[in-house]
């Protein structure tokens, strides 16, 4: 990756070579993604499109365009945050509402689990999420209820609401729990449900 700063703007541009194999499309190739951040004290903005300029598979192609305006939570982690993604194509996944969010993993790319990219996947994509982060006078922590969804022009919908506790005290220790509970339905599939825990510590 190669990028340059100018204020609170800085392109950026990145190379990658890839290997692809199991039961989908097999072969090497070559990928470039180029881009544009921007950031102020609490708003982000990030723009990228993605090519996969070479596959040794003929005719096997991936292209993609993705942007992402997300707005944080004040320093102490209370307050306001929130964030809107929309996706076309075969999108980086870095761009995915991971971090502090509830989305993320396979969905990554767009694609239900198992799935190959095909021309059916540039249909436009959404992703977004909102959350709210306070200070409970008998908790030692800021506690933060969120929910998050993604919306597919392919077939896809997938929503999650959660909880998340992060601990805040003089003893140098992060403690995190955090509970989601989701739900997910696949063009031609019944809709299935989800219930996820996770306990993080940090000294």
């Amino acid at each position: 990756e190669a990028s340059r700063a100018s204020g609170a703007v800085s392109p950026f541009v990145q190379f990658g070579g890839r290997w692809d194999g199991g039961d989908g499309q097999t072969g090497a190739g070559l990928e470039l993604v180029g881009g544009l951040r921007a950031s102020t004290a609490r708003l982000d903005v990030e723009a990228r499109g993605r090519w996969l300029s070479a596959h040794s598979a003929a005719g096997y192609e991936e292209v993609g365009a993705m942007a992402r305006l997300s707005f944080r939570s004040r320093p102490d982690g209370t307050g306001l945050r929130a964030a809107l993604a929309p996706r076309w194509g075969a999108a980086a996944g870095e761009l995915s509402l991971g971090g502090d969010g509830l989305s993320g993993g396979a969905w990554a790319e767009g694609l239900h689990p198992g799935a190959s990219w095909t021309p059916e996947a540039q249909a436009l994509s959404v992703d977004g999420e909102v959350g709210y982060g306070w200070r409970p006078r008998r908790l030692r922590g800021v506690l933060s209820p969120t929910t998050s969804w993604r919306r597919t022009g392919f077939g896809g919908d997938v929503t999650r609401v959660g909880l998340s506790w992060l601990s805040s005290d003089d003893s140098r220790r992060d403690v995190r729990m955090q509970l989601a509970l989701g739900r997910e339905r696949w063009r031609g599939q019944r809709a299935g449900y989800q219930l996820a825990v996770a306990l993080a510590s940090v000294f």
